[in-house]
C-alpha cells in the first residue's frame, strides 16, 4: 500500500515537473532526448538525475522509486552480460552501435599493449554524455569486452562528481549485497599520466559469479593530459579485467 501511495505521489510531482520543462522550451532551454527503456540498464537506474537544477530534486525522487521496483529484477541477473549501458551489453558487437567506418576511423588505444582497441562517441542522452566500448583489435566481429558511460565535469567542480559518485556507490552496495565483493580503492594516480598528477577515485564490485565487475570512478585529469574530468561507470568482463591486470600497461 505504501509503495502505491509513493508511486502516485511521485508521478504527480513528475507531471508538474514535466510541465515546467515544457515551459522552458519557450525560453530556448531544450532538454536532451530521452534514452530508451531497458530492463537491466544499470546506469539508467542509478544515475537518472539530470544536471538541470530545476529538475534535480524531482529526478532524485524518481531514482528512489525506480530503485524500489528494480531491486528484485537486478538481483536476478545471471552474469555481467545481463547489464547494459546506453543499450550496450558485454558480448554485443560494436557493429550494432557504430558503423565499420566509424570503428576504423575513430578507434584508438588506451594502453601500452595494443591488444584491445576502444571506440567512443558522444551521446544526446539525458543520462550519459558519452559512451566507449573496447574489443580485441584483431576481432572481425568486434565483440565488446567492456562498456563505459561518461558524464563530464569540465565546467563544474570535481566535488560535484564525487557527490554523485557517493550516491551511485551507496545504491550499488544495496543492489549487490551478498552478490559481489566491494572494494573502495581510494584516490589513485592514473597510470596513463606518468607525472602522477592525474588522480581519481575508484570503486569496484566484483560479481560473485566471476563473470566480471562494475566500476565507478571520478577522474580529475591535469590539463596536460587533454582529457575531460568525468564520472565513469563501467561494465567490464572478466577477460578484459585480466588483460588490465596482467598486460595493459606492460
Amino acid at each position: 500500500m505504501w509503495l502505491l501511495w509513493l508511486m502516485r505521489f511521485i508521478i504527480g510531482l513528475w507531471v508538474v515537473t514535466n510541465n515546467q520543462v515544457q515551459d522552458s522550451y519557450a525560453c530556448g532551454q531544450y532538454p536532451q532526448s530521452t534514452s530508451h527503456n531497458s530492463y537491466y540498464n544499470l546506469l539508467e537506474i542509478l544515475t537518472h538525475i539530470r544536471h538541470s537544477e530545476k529538475v534535480f530534486i524531482m529526478k532524485r525522487l524518481l531514482l528512489i522509486l525506480i530503485l524500489t521496483f528494480s531491486f528484485q529484477s537486478l538481483s536476478k541477473a545471471d552474469d555481467i552480460r545481463d547489464f547494459e549501458i546506453a543499450g550496450i551489453s558485454i558480448g554485443d558487437s560494436a557493429l550494432d552501435f557504430f558503423t565499420k567506418n566509424e570503428i576504423n576511423n575513430d578507434k584508438s588505444y588506451l594502453y601500452n599493449n595494443k591488444k584491445y582497441a576502444v571506440v567512443y562517441k558522444d551521446l544526446n542522452d539525458e543520462i550519459y554524455e558519452g559512451v566507449q566500448v573496447e574489443f580485441k583489435d584483431n576481432d572481425n566481429k568486434f565483440l565488446i569486452k567492456s562498456i563505459a558511460g561518461k558524464i563530464f565535469y569540465n565546467n563544474k567542480s570535481i566535488d560535484d562528481c564525487y557527490e554523485q559518485e557517493k550516491t551511485i556507490v551507496r545504491t550499488l552496495k544495496k543492489l549487490f549485497k551478498n552478490k559481489s565483493q566491494y572494494t573502495n580503492h581510494g584516490i589513485l594516480s592514473h597510470p596513463a599520466d606518468t607525472s602522477g598528477r592525474s588522480k581519481g577515485t575508484w570503486h569496484t564490485f566484483m560479481l560473485d559469479d566471476e563473470t566480471g565487475h562494475i566500476s565507478v570512478e571520478c577522474m580529475d585529469w591535469t590539463k596536460e593530459m587533454n582529457f575531460h574530468d568525468n564520472l565513469k561507470i563501467s561494465i567490464i568482463s572478466d577477460e578484459m579485467n585480466q588483460f588490465l591486470l596482467d598486460e595493459a600497461y606492460k
